[in-house]
């Protein structure tokens, strides 16, 4: 309902069964795109819902067999459940522009630690 018309969305959250980010009343209002149909079924956005409301493959609109986004009121949501390259590549994509408009804040997110032989150094 908060969801505006014309909103994209990229579900990156729902990586096992059992967990999703939306609700299925929710998914069936978008035109969803997955990486591969039977592991989002059972792993995705996708698990509490029919197969009839998935509309397509991402491989389909890279390789032009359907198109996107056919007009400005569609919500669309891909849902991508973890094909490293998919994931990497879009953060890249996400880097370049947060970059290119000086937005967002760099962290470290390797911990520097006093022993690096002693792997439970920071727990204590």
């Amino acid at each position: 309902e908060d969801i505006d018309p014309g909103t994209h969305i990229h579900a990156m959250g729902g990586d096992c069964p059992g967990k999703t980010e939306f609700d299925a009343d929710f998914i069936r209002r978008c035109k969803v795109v997955v990486e591969y149909s039977p592991q989002s079924l059972l792993e995705g956005e996708m698990q509490h819902c029919s197969p009839n409301n998935i509309y397509a493959e991402l491989w389909e609109l890279v390789c032009h067999r359907k198109p996107g986004r056919i007009n400005d009121q569609e919500i669309t949501l891909f849902d991508s459940v973890g094909f490293a390259l998919e994931d990497f590549s879009i953060l890249r994509v996400f880097y370049a522009l947060a970059s290119t408009y000086q937005l967002g804040t760099e962290l470290t997110l390797i911990p520097e630690l006093d022993d690096p032989k002693n792997l439970y150094g920071l727990i204590y």
